[in-house]
């Protein structure tokens, strides 16, 4: 009688209302944060500045904050780069920058770090991170 009941609920929800997914809602904006993975990490963030995201697709956390990296992205078109890198499909970048929690977002210049820090925050709070590091823009 239980499952009678579940379909009558979903068939009274229009389909347009229904998720897909748990995290249909989150969806990312534009593209111009770069997608990095292992084969080219290094190429990407070896010269310039760039901001890197270490996330996962099933951190909610990391989920909230892509929206500000894009925004952020076209903030500092130009000066830094943001990119995004995925812990689960590339976990030897990960592990070689000691990343333990997520969301990690590191600021590489020239491909050395030059800080660090763990969690989200608002785009001004980011835009203050990638300022106080030395020498980035």
């Amino acid at each position: 009688m239980a499952k009678t009941k579940q379909k009558t609920l979903d068939q009274k929800i229009p389909q347009s209302k229904k998720w897909k997914q748990p995290f249909d809602i989150i969806k990312e904006v534009n593209m111009s944060v770069i997608r990095l993975n292992e084969n080219n990490f290094d190429t990407e963030t070896s010269t310039g500045t760039t901001l890197v995201d270490f996330y996962a697709d099933w951190c909610m956390p990391c989920k909230r904050l892509s929206p500000v990296l894009d925004s952020l992205s076209q903030t500092l078109k130009g000066k830094v780069t943001v990119a995004k890198i995925n812990v689960d499909e590339s976990p030897n970048v990960a592990q070689k920058f000691g990343v333990r929690s997520i969301p990690t977002l590191i600021v590489i210049k020239d491909g050395e770090v030059v800080n660090r820090q763990t969690g989200a925050g608002t785009e001004q709070q980011l835009l203050e991170f990638v300022n106080s590091s030395k020498g980035t823009i």
